[in-house]
């Protein structure tokens, strides 16, 4: 049976003990700090709330009058990909065994996610990398794109694997829906499958324990 595997980016094609991944949460709670004029403290409790309220960060960000594009450009766009990732030569003959067209679905900047891509050699072996808002519609939630490649496709959810790091983020949405997700990270209290790392991965699609 056709499958397809759509993964989030960063956090799951890479890991967030990366220096990038790092970096990129340093430079966004500036970022906050510097336009709502806050300190530590203040961004810390805007955080809070804003993850209770908003699971997506663009959503969270547009309900204080913050836009994507100026989150794009001072956060993502700013950093050294090059200086802080670490190349890995297993993803391109990984990412290439697993079957099916395989898909990058990624809250960052276009131009982030480009160079991340192409700096981890896997730019060119994907069927497409997808970031948001959506072009198309102009959501800022992920499952829209999820729905929109697996009709274009023409399979069914069960057929669909979602990979990701953030649960209430990359796979709520998919979950209820009735895709396979797979949760990378810590255990997150609920029947999705989590697994250390994206190479842990094979043995959960051959166990199809979901």
């Amino acid at each position: 049976m056709k499958q397809m595997l759509l993964l989030d980016q960063d956090g799951t094609v890479y890991p967030r003990s990366s220096p990038l991944f790092v970096r990129m949460h340093e430079y966004g709670r500036q970022w906050v700090m510097d336009r709502m004029g806050l300190d530590e403290a203040g961004v810390d409790e805007l955080y809070r709330r804003l993850q209770d309220q908003y699971p997506n960060p663009l959503d969270g960000f547009g309900s204080i009058g913050l836009t994507a594009d100026d989150y794009h450009r001072n956060v993502f766009d700013r950093l050294e990909v090059e200086a802080l990732l670490a190349p890995d030569p297993r993803l391109r003959p990984f990412l290439g065994t697993l079957g099916g067209p395989v898909y990058v679905v990624t809250m960052s900047s276009p131009r982030f996610s480009d160079r991340v891509l192409e700096h981890l050699g896997v730019g060119d072996i994907l069927n497409g990398r997808y970031c948001f808002p959506d072009p198309e519609s102009g959501s800022h939630h992920k499952v829209v794109v999820y729905e929109r490649l697996r009709l274009q496709h023409g399979l069914e959810p069960e057929q669909v694997t979602v990979v990701g790091d953030n649960f209430a983020l990359d796979l709520v949405d998919a979950y209820a829906k009735g895709y396979h997700c797979v949760h990378i990270g810590d255990e997150v209290g609920t029947r999705v499958p989590t697994i250390p790392n994206i190479y842990a991965l094979p043995g959960i699609l051959a166990r199809g324990t979901w």
